[in-house]
């Protein structure tokens, strides 16, 4: 795999020097493992920085390196009159809507001082993942933008458990637990600030240690949200949230509407129960919703990534009822479950994805939920694809 850099920058004596430098620098001591090479694409002025990252050409960049100053185009000219000279600090928040998922990096060879700390600000909003100033050696340079990738690693593992934090919030069974999470989740940014402000400060030793200080932080925080998850299942009882009557086949049907765009997207088709069914129980809804969404998400990301081509592409949901409980049976025709995924799905952390943009929290949240209203979760292969079923007792 090749790292995918873009460079936004009018100086191209220092953007070759950079390139030159960086063809004898082996790539795994900067990007981390996994990449084999890297692919370069430099502009000079915002108009053409804009068509790399957005629009019919659009690419997706892994990193961006992005000066403070650069000269727009206007009508198939350069602008050079300094105040038409678009600062690459104004466009940041744009470029970072239009390529969430990349390491940016400011670049600048001279700065007054509230460019500085518009930048330092800039990183601490996660528009930005570091500041560079174009004087200091490549070495100086090259161990920032290592740096700068292990800090956007991180903040997307954080902003993946923000999320997560975020929609169990919402489930009736633990929204007096909202605060707690909302607690752990701003330590770990500060935590993540005070790393931010070691490594401004230019310590060696500081810049050293901050890779593992991140890694351990995010460790103890992943710790701690489970240990609360934890804490919710013990606590839970009929009195602490709402026992609802509840058609399945309507709770179904409901859900599956919310995917169309999703499926769609994933050039896939959804088929939920006769609506003409009936199968209702007692239970706990909202941690059945939950469950349920982690499920035909998981299915749905089976189908995006599927490497067959002999069967059409289908998410299908099936309701059955039981003497005492009921059945909800989500089946896909993607690859099926791996058997190391079908030993360690429910664990907490196992993913078969990429782990950076998929912390493995969806099917362990979903076990959870299922347990927590004394149901079971069950996986296993079909001759089509793969199949989750979820049994909810009637309380």
């Amino acid at each position: 795999m090749k790292l995918s850099m873009l460079i936004v920058d009018d100086d191209e004596v220092w953007t070759k020097t950079f390139c030159d430098n960086l063809k004898n620098l082996p790539i795994a001591r900067w990007a981390g493992d996994g990449y084999s090479g890297y692919t370069i694409h430099h502009v000079t002025n915002q108009h053409d920085a804009e068509r790399a990252v957005s629009g019919r050409k659009k690419r997706d960049f892994d990193m961006v390196l992005l000066d403070l100053n650069y000269p727009m185009r206007s009508r198939g000219k350069l602008r050079l009159d300094p105040r038409q000279t678009l600062q690459g600090m104004k466009w940041l928040p744009q470029l970072r809507r239009l390529q969430p998922r990349a390491t940016i990096v400011i670049l600048t060879a001279w700065a007054y001082e509230r460019d500085f700390l518009n930048a330092v600000e800039a990183i601490r909003d996660w528009h930005a993942n570091d500041f560079v100033p174009k004087t200091a050696s490549f070495a100086d340079i090259a161990t920032r933008m290592f740096l700068a990738i292990q800090n956007a690693r991180q903040k997307r593992k954080l902003m993946l458990l923000e999320r997560e934090g975020r929609f169990l919030g919402r489930n009736g069974a633990i929204r007096i637990y909202e605060q707690d999470v909302a607690d752990l989740l701003t330590n770990l940014r500060h935590l993540m600030e005070r790393t931010a402000r070691r490594i401004e400060s230019g310590d060696p030793s500081a810049i050293a240690s901050a890779p593992e200080t991140i890694r351990n932080e995010f460790s103890s925080a992943t710790k701690e949200f489970d240990a609360l998850t934890s804490m919710v299942d013990r606590r839970l009882t009929p009195g602490e949230t709402r026992l609802e009557s509840v058609d399945l086949v309507v709770l179904v049907n409901d859900l599956l509407l919310q995917y169309d765009s999703w499926l769609e997207d994933a050039k896939a088709s959804g088929a939920g129960p006769d609506s003409g069914q009936k199968a209702v129980v007692t239970t706990f809804a909202q941690n059945l919703k939950v469950a349920l969404h982690e499920v035909i998400a998981n299915g749905i990301e089976s189908l995006e990534h599927s490497k067959r081509k002999s069967l059409s592409r289908t998410l299908r949901i099936s309701v059955t009822k039981e003497k005492r409980a009921a059945v909800i049976t989500v089946e896909d025709t993607g690859d099926g479950f791996s058997n190391s995924a079908l030993s360690n799905m429910f664990k907490l952390g196992f993913t078969t994805r990429n782990k950076t943009q998929h912390p493995g929290m969806g099917l362990y949240i979903a076990r959870k939920m299922m347990n927590a209203i004394g149901g079971e979760i069950r996986a296993e292969n079909t001759a089509r694809g793969a199949k989750v079923r979820l049994v909810i007792p009637s309380i």
